[in-house]
């Protein structure tokens, strides 16, 4: 929209400054006490919004209204995963004149580029239900969630743990991924460190850095051992993940075993938690397999749970 000899971006607190004195402010409800400080908002755009809470939203609310000259409204976007979320009987259920409903699809959005598009039309094929939801915009019910062994904490403990290391999976396109995994008592803590596209080797290695305290090891996707050189180069402790036959299934069956702890903060760890299924065809049936589609953190702290805490570390070539 060429508004950029308009405004100023100010990275540090997340806040676009418009010469006309507006703001755009960018801030993470995983604690809704940060809303209290804010007033004279005109507008609000929620993303992923099935993942807050009817309460998060009312607080939200609370910070729109008052007096102003401008039009006030706030913005729902999110997948429709499933009809028992609060969005759905708030106002799918209730009719609103207030309110106007929206439903796009893949297909309404110009920015997708022609791998992800591939990937939305390919999930006919490993789950219906996820191509219900994430490729039709349809409400849908995801059943055979892999992972139901998990709870969210406020933070992560960092004095202790009997061992703290990192997954990482690497992308371009598709978000680089990078995990903080501690263990204590026989149970695996999760903490997310990296989430983010189009970072080139170079850029993730100046990330890592930035976030990574220490010499604890780094496995990372073994497909891509010349990104994992350069890791080396760099003074980091990155080693390739076990990817062995049925490494997938049995790396599952082995994290599944623990209890999960992941950090509240983790917000896209948590998003492919609860979105991570096994396929299944048009018959219904269900595969020993992941739906291969957000699971750029999964990866990520697979590699370094199965490597690193099974027997797979003391193989010679992944060490």
């Amino acid at each position: 929209w060429n508004l950029k000899e308009l405004c100023s971006v100010h990275r540090t607190n997340m806040v676009i400054e418009f010469i006309d004195g507006s703001l755009i402010q960018c801030i993470g409800l995983d604690d809704s006490e940060k809303l209290k400080s804010i007033v004279g908002i005109t507008s609000a755009f929620v993303e992923e919004a099935t993942e807050l809470t009817a309460d998060d939203t009312q607080q939200l609310n609370l910070r729109i209204r008052g007096i102003t000259q401008f039009y006030k409204q706030t913005i729902y976007a999110f997948n429709p995963i499933s009809k028992n979320n609060w969005i759905y009987g708030r106002f799918f259920e209730t009719k609103y004149d207030n309110v106007k409903l929206d439903h796009s699809t893949y297909k309404d959005n110009n920015f997708l580029d022609e791998d992800y598009t591939r990937e939305l039309e390919d999930l006919i094929k490993q789950n219906p239900a996820y191509y219900s939801i994430y490729t039709l915009g349809e409400w849908g019910s995801l059943d055979h969630v892999i992972y139901n062994n998990y709870d969210v904490i406020d933070k992560f403990p960092h004095n202790s743990m009997e061992e703290i290391i990192y997954g990482v999976d690497f992308g371009y396109n598709a978000p680089s991924a990078m995990v903080k995994i501690g263990k204590k008592d026989g149970e695996f803590y999760l903490d997310e460190k990296i989430y983010q596209n189009k970072l080139t080797n170079e850029a993730l290695i100046r990330t890592i850095k930035f976030r990574y305290p220490g010499l604890a090891p780094i496995y990372c996707d073994s497909a891509a051992p010349e990104r994992i050189e350069e890791l080396k180069k760099a003074g980091l402790n990155a080693k390739k993940a076990y990817k062995g036959k049925n490494s997938v299934k049995d790396g599952i069956d082995y994290i599944k075993r623990s209890k999960l702890h992941v950090t509240r903060g983790s917000v896209n760890l948590l998003k492919e938690l609860s979105g991570y299924t096994y396929k299944q065809d048009r018959d219904g049936v269900v595969h020993d397999e992941p739906v291969k589609f957000n699971d750029h953190a999964m990866d990520a702290f697979r590699y370094g749970v199965y490597t690193h805490f099974s027997k797979h570390r003391s193989y010679g070539a992944f060490v």
